[in-house]
């Protein structure tokens, strides 16, 4: 598909593919689950398809003209541009961002407030309003609020990222494949869970923080080799090491919604940075779960009406 071109006034470019015709040979002559197939290639064609030179005809770009064109953005000052491209890429291949935001949430309020205890049965933090206590698990009624946007925003912004940024295929395409599996999710939330509940007990025992810092920033490297691995997915997680923190101090310094008994940085610990760089890695790999789930589904549906017609 990639691999000959031809040229047309002059501008080299590959042979024409039809969406159509990948779907027929993915359905037709690729082995495997026919649903992973056409998901794949529809995302491929889909992603690769612009107007051609002068007689406005579909053609498909290589992998190198799409990366040429990313870095050409990016130099020329056009981020905006180039952010807007990844974003109709997505919505390209059968992604709901509506339903991707919705489910965001959803999880935000639910999965993330039940994890919340994980890493904060050590008094970190000590909330201060709206406090309740479910048996030994210390919680907030304001915990859903805060951690909701976290959600909303990382489940878009991996998914996005991937689209957006200019190289990297490969570790992107791994990450993608490993993240549409529940078991994998399942590990990379227990590991998340590992590193919340060791700075917990480290700070709860009186470590100097130093050594909890040095310990989680091991842990937190670890953590992205295993389950990301990725360029977008490690400035996504240094973006939430360093804005949760951030919003961190404006709830204890101005708004008393919580607080911490042994800080050591505008009133937060600093190390609490590697958690929440773990827990963003965590929240980016369920966004890509979601978005293979939404290509599947839309695969599924090509399968039926394929069917159909033969």
């Amino acid at each position: 598909m990639y691999g000959s071109t031809l040229r047309e006034s002059g501008v080299p470019c590959a042979p024409q593919v039809s969406l159509k015709d990948t779907r027929c040979r993915c359905h037709f002559s690729l082995g495997g689950d026919r649903r992973h197939n056409i998901a794949r290639h529809k995302s491929l064609a889909v992603r690769a398809k612009v107007r051609g030179p002068e007689r406005g005809t579909d053609v498909v770009k290589t992998q190198a003209d799409i990366r040429a064109e990313r870095r050409a953005q990016l130099s020329d000052g056009s981020i905006w541009k180039a952010v807007q491209d990844a974003h109709q890429r997505l919505s390209a291949e059968d992604v709901s961002v509506s339903n991707l935001l919705g489910t965001g949430l959803l999880l935000g309020l639910t999965f993330g407030t039940a994890f919340q205890p994980t890493h904060n049965n050590g008094y970190l933090p000590v909330f201060d309003v709206w406090p309740f206590q479910i048996g030994p698990f210390l919680q907030s009624g304001l915990v859903p609020i805060v951690l909701a946007p976290i959600w909303v925003l990382y489940v878009y912004l991996q998914p996005l990222m991937d689209n957006f940024w200019p190289g990297d295929e490969e570790a992107i395409g791994n990450a993608q494949r490993r993240a549409s599996s529940l078991g994998f999710l399942a590990a990379d939330w227990a590991f998340c869970a590992a590193v919340f509940i060791l700075s917990d007990v480290l700070y709860l025992n009186g470590a100097p923080h130093w050594i909890i810092s040095a310990t989680l920033a091991g842990l937190a490297a670890a953590n992205w080799k295993l389950f990301d691995g990725t360029k977008p997915g490690l400035l996504l997680g240094a973006l939430l090491a360093v804005g949760a923190p951030a919003g961190e101090m404006i709830i204890v310094n101005l708004l008393g919604w919580w607080h911490y008994d042994r800080p050591d940085l505008l009133g937060v610990p600093h190390w609490a940075s590697w958690c929440y760089a773990a827990y963003g890695w965590g929240v980016g790999n369920v966004g890509r779960y979601l978005v293979n789930k939404q290509k599947l589904k839309s695969a599924g549906s090509e399968i039926k009406s394929l069917s159909s017609r033969n």
